[in-house]
């Protein structure tokens, strides 16, 4: 990574962590599939194994809060200039699109379908600025949202701070005190603080280019596999060890930073494995977006009529994923439409 962590590399961590995502959903607590299953895993390896490994998974929240404020960082190439509130509200467009998408697919199908009707009128409302009635998952719509709000605010005191002090570890104290900043604004919002923290995490180590650092001290490659095969192996087991519910998520704030680097380097030295998580990455927002309305809300019937956990996933795996590529072709349609309406340039 000696150019840190790339466009791919982020897209690569984004389908492993919707992945992740799917299997904590389905089996971090068993009792909201409103059915009894056999689990293949709990055979294999142990009664409540399955159950703990999808507590392990929620790391997928972390990935996506580091890979965030990683790319905040990266917006601005030549990390010379604040990130200005026109970026985030760019940023804001894109991920409201496809919100939106899933909003007036999903919604109506929940009042056909389901018991959406009894939420009433405000409920329908609310909803459209990423209100969680519908879909308690969505709670993390309202934290990107007050993370891109918050971001050019926190971005314009580092840099000011820093070229304001100027003395030895100046940039240090300034990525502190812009660290607390955004956290405390966070907390005010009643955002979760260890994800805020993780995300200032994302964008101190591109700032302070710790992964190109990393692999200037790890000059060769099997060395780095080495290295990342046992950080890898120790943030699976300190994260298993220490989960004590499905909500656990303190230690992540400490295991993050080594995971996401000995997965990136493992994803450089398999190109295949890479290749697969990269392809996923490109439907991971749509695949986020909708797989708790198959697995909890509407569809639930459908997804667990296996009554076997392997097969459960791979079920609610493909139907995301077949969900996720006709809303991408439905959103590019909607594009080209909206782009032959725009009238033409005159010279």
């Amino acid at each position: 990574m000696k150019n840190g962590l790339t466009k791919d590399h982020s897209i690569s961590l984004h389908g492993l962590a919707i992945v992740l995502m799917l299997y904590h959903h389905l089996f971090s607590v068993p009792s909201r599939l409103g059915c009894e299953y056999f689990s293949v895993i709990d055979w294999f390896a142990g009664e409540g194994t399955g159950e703990r490994a999808a507590w392990f998974c929620k790391i997928c929240v972390a990935i996506y809060a580091f890979t965030t404020g990683y790319a905040f960082s990266r917006m601005n190439l030549e990390h010379t200039a604040p990130i200005s509130c026109q970026r985030m509200l760019k940023q804001l467009g894109r991920f409201a699109k496809k919100y939106y998408l899933v909003y007036v697919v999903f919604i109506p199908l929940g009042f056909l379908l389901a018991d959406f009707s009894s939420y009433g009128a405000k409920a329908v409302v609310l909803g459209l600025f990423g209100d969680t009635t519908y879909n308690s998952e969505w709670w993390y719509v309202k934290f990107y949202i007050c993370a891109l709000i918050a971001f050019p605010f926190m971005d314009t005191v580092y840099r000011n701070l820093y070229d304001t002090l100027r003395f030895k570890h100046s940039e240090i104290l300034s990525m502190l005190c812009a660290c607390a900043m955004f956290v405390f604004i966070m907390n005010l919002t009643g955002e979760p603080k260890t994800y805020a923290i993780i995300l200032m995490e994302g964008y101190a180590c591109s700032q302070f280019r710790l992964f190109e650092l990393a692999d200037r001290l790890v000059k060769t490659t099997w060395r780095r596999l080495a290295l990342s095969g046992i950080l890898l192996a120790a943030v699976i087991a300190v994260r298993v060890a220490l989960s004590t519910g499905v909500s656990y998520n303190t230690i992540d704030i400490i295991i993050i930073i080594p995971f996401i680097y000995s997965v990136t380097v493992i994803f450089d030295f398999a190109k295949g494995i890479s290749k697969f998580f990269c392809f996923l990455g490109k439907y991971s927002t749509y695949m986020w977006l909708t797989h708790t309305f198959f697995a909890y809300y509407i569809f639930r019937d459908f997804i667990t009529i296996s009554k076997v956990d392997i097969l459960m996933f791979i079920q609610l795996f493909i139907v995301s994923l077949l969900t996720a590529y006709l809303l991408t072709k439905l959103e590019r349609l909607f594009d080209k439409a909206a782009e032959n309406l725009r009238p033409p340039l005159h010279a």
